[in-house]
């Protein structure tokens, strides 16, 4: 599992790398300039007595914190038009689910007015097994139990 767990942050990383070498790639050959913006924020959450994400017994529970879950995000933006942008936002949890756009969409809209709408937010996840589990809004949990 630790393993699967890095080679997806690694396809992460290298989406990542590539996103940001296109940008840069058009970027020179057109003369285009872009505000680009950066954060990382810690998301680890509850750590013990807690279900964790897809684990398929229900009696695993988390026992204790042996590393932080992360998430990064990266705003993009024209220049000469700053309003018209877009976000990219990755979280060490297992994907981004519609509960966690919608938190996420209500935050940004109080702090920014319309500025980033569902058009110009992207939220995706690093499909971590490691985080809290059950945060769904819509898709029925899945579980399946060993016998």
């Amino acid at each position: 599992m630790f393993i699967n767990m890095l080679y997806l942050r690694y396809a992460t990383t290298t989406f990542t790398a590539i996103l940001y070498t296109l940008c840069v790639a058009r970027a020179q050959i057109r003369g285009d300039k872009y505000l680009v913006g950066i954060g990382k924020a810690d998301v680890t959450g509850p750590v013990v007595e807690i279900g964790m994400m897809g684990y398929a017994s229900l009696d695993q529970k988390g026992t204790g914190l042996r590393q932080r879950l992360f998430s990064r995000a990266f705003i993009v933006g024209d220049v000469n038009h700053p309003n018209d942008c877009f976000v990219y936002i990755i979280a060490d949890l297992q994907s981004g689910d519609t509960a966690i756009r919608n938190g996420v969409m209500e935050r940004l809209q109080t702090l920014y007015s319309g500025l980033y709408t569902q058009s110009n937010v992207a939220i995706v996840g690093t499909h971590s097994h490691s985080g809290p589990g059950w945060f769904y809004l819509f898709t029925l949990q899945l579980t399946s139990v060993c016998i």
